[in-house]
């Protein structure tokens, strides 16, 4: 109930909360990202349909990521089909939680720039 709220109000949740929780369960792993997935394609159309009625969406920027996304998405595919073809299914545990990791090293820089520019604590997220 607590990742749904969340996937609601901040539009996480479908790799970062869900996925982790999932494997902890013992939901086996293809299952995991298929469901991971799901979740953020719509949690992404969600947003994009709020985008584009209140006329904040740039569709060239918006058809830039779109394919920018489809041909990560295609070559990432491709890759954990030849890394689990081999029946390592727990590869995407770590897999996982490096992408984690990732983020939350990506988000902690990303506050300290803003903070060192002079913005007060919080105001590049509202």
């Amino acid at each position: 109930m607590f990742s749904g709220i969340m996937a609601g109000l901040l539009g996480i949740g479908g790799g970062v909360i869900n996925g982790p929780l999932l494997l902890g369960l013992g939901v086996e792993p293809s299952v995991v990202a298929a469901t991971a997935s799901t979740m953020i394609v719509l949690t992404s159309g969600t947003s994009l349909v709020s985008y584009a009625f209140f006329g904040y969406w740039i569709v060239n920027d918006g058809c830039v990521f779109f394919v920018l996304g489809f041909c990560s998405t295609f070559a990432g595919q491709l890759f954990s089909d030849r890394l689990f073809s081999g029946g390592k299914t727990y590869s995407i545990s770590f897999i996982m939680g490096f992408i984690v990791i990732l983020s939350v090293l990506g988000m902690t820089i990303e506050g300290i720039m803003e903070i060192s520019k002079g913005a007060k604590v919080g105001s590049f997220c509202s």
